[in-house]
């Protein structure tokens, strides 16, 4: 690393915007306190990168050791070197909401991709990097337009936003100088860097932010519809071989609509939990076709990042769940809004959601309480979903009121990474 660091990068990067959602932690376990950082000679990497990092002062017991790891700088700023310090490691295979915020416009699935997809010698990457995350320096002439190389690295990383590595491959993980600027932008001061780090072998599935990006014309009718009550779902996580989703608003959720032979599981008690639930007639649906009961979209996105194939907008089946807690109640045919009378509330549960429920990462106290909480669990051996693979879920909800001609929806989708 040098006190100025140049570079003439003629390309741009568009960074996405990602929907702030709960998840399950990432990939790797970190320190949560600062650990000793030494910054090796720019140009002086020994493992082929620009640079050589050391940490010192790591406790036992975590993803990373007291050594040396590959090492770049994650911004061409003409920054002052930092030297020895000490600094925080952040993951970013884990939720962008844990990173600081200059961290968290930074596409980091395109990241560990360009790590674990290198095409080039050091120099390449290094301005691939700075590329991909949007700190290039495009008035320094020191690397020289981007090459082939860098080109298509740049490209191959962009068009992968949701990777997420697999075992024995490696995961960025910043280190926190002063935090992330596009060149010229503040914070100027200190020059960040990235280590890369192997992921142990995975066995719990890794929860990633995605975007919804509807309503939009790609499948018209349906995808122009609008969902007025996406705040409903509160938060999302997997482990333990299911999926969860979390529910809270100002009535009980609704499970499903009954008729002649489809009956809804009653709530047993307050709060309740049944298995394999009963949602209703599934054939029933509201004023757009969606379905009434809480209902999971998958698509496999390991090959196509941006498939959006199995959502409910694009024709796909909703899946009911295997599992729900807290509160939930259902409706019959009739003469209400969108063809339907809803049962009574029951008494409200708060985020009480009983015996065998689960808590969503970080806590309830991060989620919103309307009065009335739910839990839906899938659980992944029963779902079509293979080992190794990455999916899209989009998640579907109609509250409890349903006042709204066409329904009273939410919506909201994750990444999920099967081990």
């Amino acid at each position: 690393m040098k006190k100025t660091v140049l570079c003439f990068l003629l390309m741009c990067v568009a960074v996405l915007a990602l929907p702030i959602l709960s998840a399950a932690q990432g990939l790797l376990h970190l320190p949560s306190s600062p650990v000793g950082i030494h910054t090796g000679a720019w140009l002086g990497g020994t493992m082929g990168s620009t640079m050589d990092i050391t940490l010192n002062s790591v406790p036992a017991g975590f993803s990373v050791t007291n050594a040396t790891y590959v090492g770049w700088c994650a911004e061409d700023n003409f920054q002052n070197d930092e030297g020895d310090y000490s600094s925080t490691l952040y993951d970013s295979t884990g939720p962008v909401t844990n990173m600081p915020v200059s961290y968290r416009t930074v596409h980091w699935g395109s990241v560990n991709y360009l790590l674990n997809h290198k095409a080039g010698d050091a120099f390449e990457v290094q301005a691939a990097l700075w590329l991909v995350m949007g700190t290039n320096n495009p008035t320094n002439p020191f690397f020289g337009p981007p090459d082939a190389n860098t080109t298509a690295m740049v490209n191959a990383a962009n068009a992968n936003p949701s990777f997420v590595p697999s075992a024995a491959q490696v995961a960025a993980v910043p280190i926190l100088a002063d935090g992330y600027g596009a060149y010229g932008a503040s914070p100027d001061n200190f020059q960040d860097t990235v280590i890369e780090v192997k992921v142990p072998g995975q066995s719990q599935p890794v929860v990633s932010a995605c975007t919804l990006g509807y309503p939009d014309n790609s499948n018209p009718p349906r995808s122009s519809v609008v969902f007025n009550e996406n705040t409903v779902l509160a938060a999302f996580a997997a482990n333990n071989g299911t999926i969860m989703a979390w529910a809270n608003d100002e009535h009980a959720l609704l499970l499903g609509v009954r008729t002649t032979g489809f009956p809804v599981s009653a709530l047993p008690s307050d709060p309740g939990h049944v298995s394999n639930p009963s949602v209703g007639n599934p054939s029933i649906s509201d004023g757009y076709a969606r379905p009434f009961f809480p209902a999971l979209f998958l698509t496999d996105v390991t090959t196509s990042p941006s498939s959006r194939s199995g959502d409910w907008q694009q024709g796909g089946t909703g899946i009911p769940p295997n599992d729900i807690f807290g509160t939930w109640k259902g409706a019959t045919l009739g003469s209400g809004t969108n063809g339907i009378i809803t049962d009574k509330d029951p008494a409200k549960n708060n985020w009480k959601l009983g015996a065998g429920s689960d808590t969503p990462p970080g806590g309830f106290s991060l989620l919103t309480n309307q009065g009335y909480g739910t839990e839906v669990r899938w659980t992944i051996s029963s779902l079509p979903v293979l080992s190794g693979h990455t999916y899209r879920a989009q998640f579907m909800v109609h509250d409890g009121d349903q006042n709204k001609t066409g329904g009273d929806v939410g919506e909201a989708c994750v990444t999920i990474m099967i081990p």
